[in-house]
């Protein structure tokens, strides 16, 4: 038994030595061959060097997105914006009592409620001085700085019988009060509801950040105040195309009802106002025998007139007739309307109107039997609504008859001012998390330049306003076109239906057989280096 086993492994070891001596000579080299192995040797070297040189660079030039760097803004950038308020009063025995109650004032500014990425700088001055000076000084003021006239005028001389505050075309008038707390609130009321309006510029800032407002805030503000929300809630772009089109019932003008000239060169006048925040085209057409009988109601007196439910429809009907603006501008439309008889618009309450305003579209107005001036205050009181200028003034307030105000056009200018600056930043946002989170967003020298530069516009106005005051609307609103332009730049999207996993089942099968030589020739190597071969 024991002999047996003992003659199991010399067996072994015979059938390993002969496989051993078999695979020697399968694998000898004849003379010639070894002859060429040093050769073969270097061009194994050469293929390697070739492939990693010219081969790699290749593969990730053809594979890789290209991305060109390009400029962002930081995540804690803000909007640093000093507010001029310029107090003056009458009479020098008022000073100190003013003085406390602007104290009062200033301790109510510091603790307005805090607006993402705006920081609002009041800087205050009070001055003693005449009704002459008070024009005089709102002359010499710098028009691109914010500033707020308030002037503090005594009862006994109080010209506006029935308010406690007067906005005129520059300055804004307080009654006088003894109580100094009631006088500090007149004056932060105005300059916070209306001159500065700090809800709206929360509102701009919400909407440009994509920040929502819970239902439950929305039913909780007054009627008046979701009225506002839902107009704040447009913004104001650089530029409109306003169609004034004139609505004939007949074939004939009812020309002595209002004037086609005047209304067009009103239009324009309030264009002139608007130059600096938007660019407002101004154009006219004449639509003749536009049947309104089917929307015609006869009230009580007998009159035509037509409900605020059939708006929609009559809208719908005047988009098919009239003509098509080929423009990427938005269009608003006047519509006045023209009949034999006089035609008076009904609100929802039913009261009667000269005008009915219907948001991102227009209006129509109507003379309803009223002199030529109704017709061309109607437009204004449209325009007005329509670009942001309308204002809900506090009950015990009043503004002067102008068409627009100084202190109106400012006060659009500096929400025009946040709006492109918080819209750009936030467009230079968005283009930065789709290159973080979207693999394949190519980002070309094209757009990359585009958001640089309106990283460079809006930065260099934001740093401007912040050391001096100046608001750069131009740079702003410039600024915004290149980041909107760059976020929809279709070159986004160039690589987007190329996934990762396609281009793995492309490369692999053009790229498979030449690793398998790369492979080979790397090891051979490895056991000549490692004295294996």
């Amino acid at each position: 038994m024991s002999t047996s086993c003992a003659n199991v492994y010399p067996t072994h070891d015979f059938y390993e030595e002969r496989k051993e001596e078999r695979t020697r000579k399968v694998l000898m080299l004849t003379a010639e061959e070894c002859a060429e192995l040093p050769f073969r040797r270097i061009s194994a070297l050469a293929f390697i060097v070739i492939v990693l040189i010219f081969g790699l660079p290749l593969w990730w030039q053809t594979t890789s997105t290209y991305r060109a760097p390009f400029r962002t803004f930081s995540s804690d950038q803000q909007i640093v914006l000093p507010v001029y308020i310029s107090i003056a009063s009458s009479h020098s025995s008022m000073k100190s009592h003013i003085g406390r109650a602007i104290t009062l004032l200033l301790n109510e500014l510091s603790e307005l409620p805090v607006i993402d990425r705006l920081r609002l700088i009041f800087k205050l001055n009070h001055e003693d001085m005449d009704a002459l000076e008070f024009i005089s000084r709102a002359n010499k003021e710098v028009s691109n700085l914010f500033g707020v006239h308030v002037a503090v005028i005594n009862e006994t001389v109080w010209p506006y019988s029935g308010y406690t505050t007067y906005f005129d075309d520059q300055w804004t008038f307080i009654l006088n009060c003894e109580d100094e707390s009631k006088l500090a609130q007149r004056m932060f009321e105005a300059i916070t509801d209306v001159l500065l309006d700090t809800s709206h510029l929360s509102a701009i800032v919400r909407r440009d950040l994509r920040q929502g407002i819970q239902s439950s805030k929305v039913s909780a503000l007054s009627s008046r105040q979701q009225k506002r929300l839902i107009w704040d809630s447009v913004a104001l772009s650089a530029r409109y195309i306003v169609q004034v089109i004139f609505l004939h019932a007949g074939y004939n003008e009812s020309s002595e009802h209002y004037s086609a000239e005047n209304i067009i060169l009103h239009a324009r006048r309030f264009a002139a106002k608007l130059a600096e925040v938007s660019d407002l085209i101004i154009s006219s057409e004449h639509l003749w025998d536009f049947d309104l009988t089917a929307w015609l109601k006869k009230d009580v007196q007998g009159r035509n007139t037509i409900q605020m439910d059939d708006i929609s429809q009559i809208v719908t009907a005047i988009e098919q007739e009239t003509s098509t603006v080929e423009s990427s501008a938005p269009v608003m439309k006047l519509v006045v309307l023209d009949a034999p008889q006089p035609l008076a618009l009904l609100d929802y309450m039913g009261d009667e109107s000269n005008g009915l305003v219907v948001a991102s579209w227009g209006a129509l107005l109507s003379y309803a039997g009223q002199r030529r001036l109704a017709v061309n205050q109607s437009v204004i009181a449209a325009m007005r609504a329509l670009f942001g200028l309308d204002t809900d003034l506090p009950v015990s307030s009043d503004r002067s008859p102008l068409p627009v105000a100084n202190w109106e056009i400012k006060r659009i200018k500096l929400r025009s001012f946040v709006d492109c600056s918080i819209n750009g930043m936030s467009s230079v946002a968005a283009i930065h998390k789709l290159v973080s989170q979207i693999d394949n967003i190519v980002i070309n020298e094209e757009m990359a330049s585009k958001t640089n530069l309106a990283v460079e516009l809006i930065s260099q106005a934001l740093l401007t306003v912040e050391k001096i005051g100046d608001i750069d609307v131009a740079s702003v609103t410039q600024g915004r076109a290149l980041a909107e332009s760059a976020l929809n730049d279709k070159s986004l999207l160039s690589l987007l239906y190329f996934p990762n996993d396609q281009k793995f089942a492309i490369y692999l099968p053009l790229f498979l057989p030449t690793l398998l030589p790369l492979f080979g020739s790397i090891l051979a190597l490895n056991r000549y280096w490692m004295g294996k071969d």
